[in-house]
């Protein structure tokens, strides 16, 4: 990715996942600070699931503390996809109930990632 061009921040667990965008957002003052977030299913600490579950959570909260933020930023949310080597259609169901926008089987080439960037931001 970096090879790409993109700017990459990396976590080795969901729970610092979550931490990182948080201290982000706090830092920042806004609710997106990052353009895609690549959300892993299976982590130690905390799941993806989990994780992602949580970051919606606090989108949603983040919008109702910031009113005259939250009318500018209404409707924006990470844009975050999912990664596992397991993609059956109950992970696929799993991770839209989480607040996953999109999924990508592992292992993947990066044409079918930028496919699937270029897709879920449509």
């Amino acid at each position: 990715l970096k090879k790409l061009g993109y700017h990459v921040t990396t976590a080795t667990n969901g729970a610092m996942a979550l931490e990182v965008i948080l201290a982000k957002q706090q830092s920042r003052g806004c609710l997106v600070v990052f353009d895609v977030v690549l959300m892993d299913l299976q982590m130690p600490i905390m799941d993806g699931i989990e994780a992602v579950s949580r970051l919606r959570a606090s989108e949603r909260q983040w919008l109702a503390d910031h009113p005259a933020a939250g009318v500018a930023q209404k409707g924006k949310k990470h844009l975050v996809l999912g990664l596992s080597a397991n993609s059956t259609a109950a992970i696929s169901e799993q991770t839209k109930q989480a607040g996953f926008d999109n999924f990508l089987s592992k292992p993947f080439q990066v044409k079918s990632f930028q496919n699937l960037l270029l897709k879920s931001v449509d």
